[in-house]
């Protein structure tokens, strides 16, 4: 009998010592994929987004951080560039503009830049998910992670959603961590993170009508000793460092509110912007069901399997990225403009995550919870594949609706 449990053990070890190894490989892939199906130099879109990013990158690593006011001026009197992305995004440009100096100047360079944001990413996601989910779901949600189309795609761009969703994304753990652990050096860190991802998208203030509301459900129904003070810091401290930064950078408070009322009015008169960045309130489902199906599909389930079911509403950590996805979700769609799905990429990490849950909640209650890594393997395969056919095959640059409905022959 001795001798049997030892060869079962030395077996199960060896068969989870495999999987392990084949988890890790295929991570590996993903990564090597990213950087293998990146752009060569001459193959950026230099007369979009990516072109913008990098003239004002190399512009400011040229003639430094004094030379702000010139950059929004020339943005102001130019009418072409009113449809660029605004210069206001300081807290990238200032990244970008330094890593210039350190790696030179190149549309590949700002690429690299994505990728390095996109592996931090991964890691601040293994950290925080290991800590809240446990080591099983930490492992799944990352590799999910690092096979999701839409964030690979993004991930060798020379654009801002990759660094712009580490530094929100690193917001949303750090604000649960403050909650969890009532410690003020974490609420020191969570404001300085987000208002430092305000200055690289400045849509991600909406996120500040979450973190008020979900503080007040914490401190209403699970922590009643925080005191009511947070709310005004949550609500103020941010908004007030970024307008401070801006008001520097810019030396003109004439300027700086010419820039904020183009940033505000540009999607209105922008035919890009009109024509192919709105739609219904499910728009974004459909481009991520588009992108990613199954694994889009199983977050859903879970979603809405726990936003009806009290027994999920008891442990905060579910909840918390429960109403940050119907929160977030519900203000992105009230929009008219700018209904692109990787301005949502943020929303992507909550997908996963559910996807996750539903499959262990789900073997769990079967009692074959030991098949769940498996089957978060089989889901990044499907990704994997699709992220070759819509980002490299067929060479998607913008996952707008009318591009990924078209190439996958939905329309014509």
């Amino acid at each position: 009998m001795k001798y049997s449990q030892l060869l079962h053990r030395i077996i199960f070890m060896d068969v989870r010592r495999i999987g392990y190894i084949i988890l890790t490989i295929f991570f590996i892939l993903n990564l090597f994929t990213v950087l293998f199906c990146m752009p060569k130099e001459d193959f950026f879109a230099k007369k979009a987004d990516e072109g913008c990013y990098f003239i004002y990158s190399k512009y400011l690593a040229l003639n430094g951080i004094l030379s702000y006011p010139h950059l929004l001026k020339e943005h102001l009197d130019s009418k072409e560039r009113w449809f660029w992305p605004s210069p206001l995004r300081v807290g990238y440009f200032l990244i970008s503009s330094l890593w210039f100096k350190i790696v030179g100047s190149s549309f590949r360079s700002l690429a690299y830049l994505s990728f390095i944001f996109f592996v931090l990413s991964l890691l601040i996601t293994l950290i925080f998910s290991k800590k809240y989910f446990g080591w099983q779901v930490a492992i799944s949600l990352v590799l999910l992670i690092s096979s999701s189309p839409l964030m690979m795609a993004m991930a060798k761009r020379a654009l801002t959603d990759s660094v712009g969703n580490f530094f929100i994304s690193l917001s949303i753990w750090l604000f649960l961590d403050f909650l969890t652990e009532k410690r003020l050096i974490k609420f020191i860190l969570f404001q300085a993170c987000f208002a430092y991802s305000l200055l690289i998208k400045e849509q991600f203030v909406i996120f500040i009508i979450f973190f008020i509301l979900f503080f007040v459900i914490y401190k209403c129904f699970y922590d009643k000793s925080f005191g009511w003070g947070y709310l005004f810091f949550i609500a103020t401290i941010p908004i007030f460092c970024v307008s401070l930064i801006w008001l520097i950078v810019s030396q003109s408070a004439t300027l700086l509110v010419r820039m904020i009322s183009n940033n505000l009015q540009s999607p209105a008169i922008n035919e890009y912007s009109i024509f192919f960045c709105r739609g219904p309130w499910f728009r974004y489902i459909v481009d991520f069901l588009c992108i990613s199906p199954v694994t889009t599909l199983l977050g859903l389930a879970f979603f809405f399997l726990a936003i009806t079911d009290q027994q999920f509403h008891k442990d905060c950590k579910i909840l918390y990225f429960l109403l940050m996805f119907l929160v977030i979700f519900a203000l992105l769609s009230s929009f008219d403009f700018n209904k692109n799905v990787r301005y949502a990429i943020y929303l992507d990490t909550p997908i996963r995550l559910f996807a996750v849950l539903f499959i262990f909640e789900t073997l769990k209650k079967i009692r074959i919870s030991k098949m769940g890594l498996s089957i978060v393997l089989i889901l990044c395969l499907i990704d994997y594949f699709n992220f070759i056919n819509l980002f490299y095959f067929k060479n998607i640059y913008d996952p707008i609706s009318w591009n990924l409905l078209k190439d996958l022959r939905f329309i014509p």
